[in-house]
């Protein structure tokens, strides 16, 4: 295989093939085209895919980082970053890989495809893909409706209700914004926030500031003050809400 500094760049149809294709015609890598043809601000072949025009569900949110996700999907990894959190779905090293779960083990539709993924710890989307490839139809059964008037919505964190309840913390924290609940307090901090009870560097500031209600730089803070360095998912180990 030719190493990169052996290859003319410049005489190569960068942009006018697949970076895959020209890779195997030269006997390199792809990724030593993607940086040849970037290098030279050369568009990719072909159109490059739009968020509007993934389907979010059938990639693996949370699974691997949003950015390698982005870079493979072709789209800013702040596409992939709502796509996540609308689902309720946690970012990558805060939960264990699918690839880990013993699937054939698993009560695959005899629960709803969403609890069982909260008994796991990974995505909705990793338990689907997992049932499919199996053939096994999901649980017909719709779960109730959680009724949210009911529940102590403020009078705890969203992530320790969402728990409770069984549902992800996103539903909870929607569920107190549209009744107008501030988020939990116990008078601490001008925020109202005790940041020592919430999973600071265990999660991205702007994942932890959406379920909490205030901005990723309030997070920020919060952990600086507190020594604690910012979330890595490659340090990254499983949390709970214990």
């Amino acid at each position: 295989m030719p190493s990169k500094r052996e290859i003319d760049w410049d005489a190569q149809p960068l942009g006018e093939m697949s970076d895959a294709k020209l890779a195997k015609k030269l006997g390199c890598g792809a990724a030593s085209v993607h940086r040849a043809r970037v290098a030279r601000g050369i568009s990719p072949h072909g159109p490059v895919p739009g968020p509007l025009d993934i389907d979010w569900d059938a990639e693996p949110l949370g699974e691997v980082t949003d950015a390698k996700l982005a870079k493979k999907l072709g789209c800013g990894a702040a596409s992939v970053h709502r796509a996540r959190v609308a689902r309720g779905i946690s970012p990558y090293g805060t939960v264990p890989a699918a690839l880990d779960i013993d699937w054939d083990t698993q009560p695959l539709g005899e629960v709803p495809d969403a609890q069982l993924a909260r008994q796991l710890g990974c995505s909705a989307v990793s338990v689907y893909r997992a049932r499919k490839k199996r053939d096994i139809g999901p649980r017909t059964e719709v779960p109730k409706q959680t009724d949210w008037d009911n529940q102590p919505l403020g009078k705890m964190s969203d992530i320790k209700l969402a728990a409770a309840v069984g549902v992800s913390a996103t539903a909870a924290f929607n569920a107190r914004v549209r009744r107008g609940i501030p988020a939990f307090s116990e008078t601490r901090g001008k925020t109202g926030i005790d940041w020592d009870l919430e999973p600071l560097g265990k999660m991205p500031d702007v994942d932890l500031a959406i379920l909490v209600g205030v901005s990723p730089n309030t997070v920020g803070k919060a952990r600086s003050r507190r020594n604690i360095p910012a979330f890595n998912p490659r340090k990254a180990t499983k949390w709970t809400n214990d």
